[in-house]
């Protein structure tokens, strides 16, 4: 008896912490997804072993280039470096929820070997522009899209909750669509070194922003705008004068060649 439950506990224990792999083709190109929990998740792309997406803790980092030139960003000092040039990623939220009109139907259907849902969506009111998709409730596949979703999330900043195009209602996931298709999913244990920073690496340093030179650069930069603008001004102003003057020079000779004509008339009459 002590010996099954032992067996038992070794199983439930390699199950806890077992990671998931996923992979999903979009547009043709494999991204790799690998989760363990919400503090060790890795993204890549297999055709190009030169970049990883890793999450560690809170932290993400973007690592990219190969031998002496691989770099590690770290995305909360982009952020930060990109924020202080006035970048604001909220204002790219999508205020309105995207909500599409669903269809369910009793269709079962089987992607990469996760038992999925066959549903249409529609994006328009008038339910022109409709789409079949396939979705999955599995728990293991809704759990690790989540966190692949949300990592996308941490590298924009840019929250996209109300327009989620993974999770199209609570709970589901899309695992095929037109452009989007689940290729894999395997529930494995990872060597944690997957998770690790490469040691071969070096941390890209952000260059240093100061604000209060970047002000003075700024309004400086406006007073010559206002100067240009001045001279532009003065230079139209005084074409537009000379091109009086040299209109009214114009009408001048005009008005002299006139008069000597008439002149020259007048003399000839008296011959």
């Amino acid at each position: 008896m002590k010996k099954l439950f032992f067996i038992g506990a070794i199983v439930l224990s390699s199950m806890l912490s077992a990671d998931y792999v996923l992979e999903y083709n979009m547009d043709g190109e494999i991204q790799r997804f690998m989760y363990h929990d919400a503090s060790k998740a890795k993204l890549v792309t297999p055709s190009d072993d030169s970049s990883a997406v890793y999450k560690i803790g809170d932290k993400t980092y973007i690592v990219s280039g190969s031998g002496k030139n691989k770099k590690i960003v770290d995305m909360d000092e982009m952020r930060a470096m990109v924020n202080s040039f006035g970048y604001d990623p909220s204002a790219y939220n999508q205020e309105e929820t995207f909500k599409p009109k669903i269809k369910k139907t009793s269709k079962r259907v089987t992607v990469a070997g996760i038992k999925g849902y066959e549903w249409i969506v529609s994006v328009d009111d008038n339910g022109e522009e409709s789409e079949k998709v396939v979705v999955t409730n599995d728990k293991r596949v809704v759990k690790t899209v989540r966190a692949m979703k949300n990592l996308f999330t941490s590298m924009s900043g840019i929250n996209t909750e109300n327009n989620d195009l993974f999770e199209i209602e609570k709970g589901y996931v899309i695992i095929k669509a037109n452009g989007l298709v689940l290729s894999s999913f395997k529930e494995k244990n990872i060597d944690k070194s997957e998770y690790t920073l490469p040691t071969d690496a070096q941390k890209q340093k952000m260059p240093k922003y100061d604000q209060k030179k970047m002000e003075a650069l700024q309004k400086h930069l406006e007073e010559i705008a206002k100067e240009v603008e001045k001279e532009v001004e003065k230079a139209k102003a005084e074409a537009e004068s000379k091109a009086k003057k040299d209109t009214k020079k114009q009408d001048n000779a005009s008005q002299e060649d006139l008069d000597t004509q008439k002149a020259v008339n007048l003399l000839k009459s008296f011959f």
